[in-house]
Formats: C-alpha cells, sequence, structure tokens
C-alpha cells in the first residue's frame, strides 16, 4: 500500500473520530463531515482508502465508513471505471470475507451487513453474464469456515431482498435479468443450502455447550434466515422437493430453543405461500399429515408451559400464528367441487383451535377467533358437519 494511501487514510480516520465525537464542537464536526464527502465525491483514491479504512485494525466506525466509501463508488462509478479497478474491488473484497473481518462471533452485525451489501452492489452490475462463477465461489468461501460462511448467508439475504421481495433493483432489465438468474440455480441453491444446514446443525449439536457449538449455531440462524427469504417466492416445488425435506428440517428444529424461533418465521412464510397456482398452494396442506401436525403440536404445547418466560411466550404466539395460518389457507382451498373433509387429523386441529379460543392469552385467543369468523363466513365450510 502506497504512502499516499496510508497518509489519507489516517486523516479519513481522524475526521471519521471527530465527527462521532459528541463532546466535539459541532462546527469541527461538521468541517470533518465535509471533508469526509468532498473525499467520496472527488478522490481517485477512493477504493484504495476504503479498503485501507476498512482493515480490523481500525474502529468500528473508521471501518463502516470505509465500507460505506467502497459502496458509494461501487454505485456510482461502476460503469466509468478501467477493468483493473474492477477487478481490484471484486478480488479485494472477497479477500476481505475470507479473512478481513472479526471472527464471527465478535464481529459487529451492522459490519457484516456493510460488507454484504457491498458485494450485493456487484453482483447487481455482474452477474450473471460477467460473473458466472459466483455461486462456486461463494460456495468455496463457505468451506472456509463459519465466519464466511455466515458472510455469505449475508450477502444471498440482501440479494434476494433487494432482487425478489423489496425489488430494490430501480432498473427493471437488470432486476429481471437477476430474478431469472436466480430461478435457474434455484435448484443448485437449494441443495447448497441444505448441505449447509445439516453440516453447521449437527456441528453444533456435537459442540453444543461450548464456543465452537455457538459459532455453528449461529450459522445455522442465518441459513435459515435465508431460507425464509427464499420461500416466500419461489416455485413450490423446491420447497416440497426430496419428500418434503424442508418441512421436516423445518418441524424437526421447533425442538431446538435456539433455533425454533427462526425455524418458526420460516415456516409462517410456507403456510402463507400465494406465489403460485391453486394446486400448489394444496400442496401446503400436507402439514395436517400426522408427522408434521404432531412436531406443529407437540412445540406449541412445551412453549405454552413456559408461557411466562417472554420467550417461550413469543415463540407459543408464532406457532399459533403458524397454525392458524394454515387454516386460512384451508379456507382458501375449500370449494364445493374439492371439500377437503378426508385431511388427516382435521379433528384433532379444530380441537386444538377451540382450545385456542379460550387461552388467557389476548393475542392467542384473537387469531384463533379470527379464523373461526372465516369458517363460519366460508359458504361451504360453515355447512360442513366435520366443523
Amino acid at each position: 500500500m502506497s504512502g499516499e494511501v496510508q497518509a489519507i487514510g489516517q486523516q479519513l480516520a481522524q475526521a471519521v473520530a471527530v465527527m462521532m465525537d459528541p463532546m466535539v464542537p459541532q462546527q469541527q464536526r461538521h468541517q470533518a463531515f465535509q471533508f469526509l464527502e468532498e473525499f467520496k465525491e472527488t478522490s481517485p483514491l477512493g477504493s484504495q482508502c476504503g479498503f485501507f479504512l476498512s482493515t480490523i485494525e481500525n474502529t468500528a466506525a473508521v471501518r463502516h465508513f470505509g465500507l460505506k466509501i467502497l459502496e458509494d463508488i461501487v454505485k456510482a462509478r461502476w460503469n466509468d471505471m478501467s477493468p483493473d479497478e474492477k477487478v481490484f474491488i471484486k478480488n479485494n473484497l472477497l479477500k476481505m470475507v475470507e479473512s478481513g473481518t472479526n471472527p464471527i462471533l465478535q464481529e459487529q452485525n451492522h459490519i457484516k451487513d456493510q460488507l454484504a451489501k457491498i458485494i450485493v452492489e456487484l453482483i447487481k452490475r455482474e452477474w450473471p453474464q460477467q460473473w458466472p462463477s459466483l455461486l462456486s465461489e461463494l460456495d468455496s468461501l463457505c468451506q472456509m469456515g463459519e465466519t464466511q460462511t455466515e458472510l455469505v448467508m449475508f450477502v444471498l439475504l440482501r440479494l434476494v431482498e433487494d432482487v425478489a421481495l423489496l425489488q430494490t433493483l430501480e432498473q427493471n432489465q437488470r432486476r429481471r435479468e437477476i430474478y431469472s438468474a436466480l430461478t435457474a440455480n434455484m435448484e443448485e441453491i437449494f441443495r447448497f443450502l441444505f448441505g449447509l444446514l445439516e453440516n453447521h446443525y449437527k456441528a453444533y449439536l456435537a459442540n453444543i455447550n461450548n464456543e465452537q457449538g455457538n459459532k455453528h449455531c449461529k450459522v445455522s440462524m442465518s441459513i435459515l434466515n435465508t431460507f425464509t427469504s427464499l420461500v416466500e417466492w419461489v416455485p413450490m416445488q423446491h420447497i416440497m422437493a426430496n419428500n418434503k425435506y424442508l418441512l421436516h428440517c423445518l418441524t424437526h428444529l421447533l425442538k431446538d430453543d435456539r433455533l425454533q424461533m427462526y425455524a418458526a418465521e420460516c415456516l409462517l412464510v410456507v403456510v402463507g405461500w400465494k406465489a403460485g397456482k391453486t394446486t400448489d398452494r394444496a400442496q401446503i396442506l400436507s402439514l395436517f399429515e400426522t408427522e408434521f401436525m404432531q412436531q406443529l403440536f407437540m412445540a406449541t404445547q412445551a412453549a405454552e408451559q413456559h408461557a411466562l418466560e417472554e420467550n417461550h411466550y413469543n415463540f407459543m404466539k408464532k406457532m399459533v400464528q403458524i397454525l392458524t395460518v394454515l387454516g386460512e389457507q384451508l379456507c382458501n382451498l375449500w370449494t364445493k367441487e374439492s371439500p377437503r373433509h378426508g385431511l388427516p387429523n382435521l379433528r384433532i386441529y379444530l380441537d386444538a383451535l377451540i382450545a385456542f379460543t379460550r387461552h388467557p392469552s389476548h393475542t392467542v385467543n384473537h387469531f384463533a377467533n379470527e379464523l373461526w369468523a372465516k369458517f363460519f363466513r366460508h359458504p361451504d365450510i360453515s355447512t360442513d358437519e366435520t366443523f
């Protein structure tokens, strides 16, 4: 690194420290802010200084500012950059994921998120045409350890949010291209995520009472968050693939105190799925099968036994929400032409729903009573003897 970059980087770090210090007079803080903004807009050394500031030797505020410089440069100047500078930025960002952050349990979330944000900005401009090896490179990073895997999950999560969920990508053509690339690679992405979840969950169970177990648990949480962002919009065939493997994983994880809320969030999105045909949505009713319904009831009952503890109460509310949203799907799918009398465990489900209406929690009985109202208003369900 050149002496000039180092000297300017140190000036920038001092300016960040001044700007963030509440004890410094307002005028000085404003001058520091103007200096930093002017540097971002005009300096040809922006990317080099950004990487200098982002190193783990600096404070979190300075590192975040360094990453923000890189983000702004990519957003504003990418199309005008030389190929060499593009390669420099891309390679150094991947190196930062590889070894440029603190370990998974020590690194702050806003640093992880900002790093992921820049990589996603690159992906928006380069993938799949100019960066066909992206998915294999992300896979290689995941082989390096828990810290890298979690950062890759942050990248995938933000990419899916920007392109498919929030649709914040301004250029519609690029959004369609990336959306198509995600869809075309979805089978591979799901297989990749399943492999990671299996490995890290097993490692977590094998080291459940030590720091290594905490690392694997944190990665498992990130993987479940990524699944949650995907299942809202992917075709049902991926959710039900491999003999409903995702449903088996999620219902199994409801028993784990640390992962149950993440699994429940994902399951709630699955039961509320509305992205396709009625015939596809009907597959969600497979959750009435004994192997799944038993797990749902057991998790709900276990949480209710500790309902005075906040975490368990919140989880219980989430489970009741899953069961009532499942009932809403039943309500939408039940027609005169296709009544759902033959659903396994329907009577048991309805008995549980009645119990929820008497629950002391206003939230729980509100969920249940709202669903009963929908059942009673339904022209076919309201006259069915099962109800």
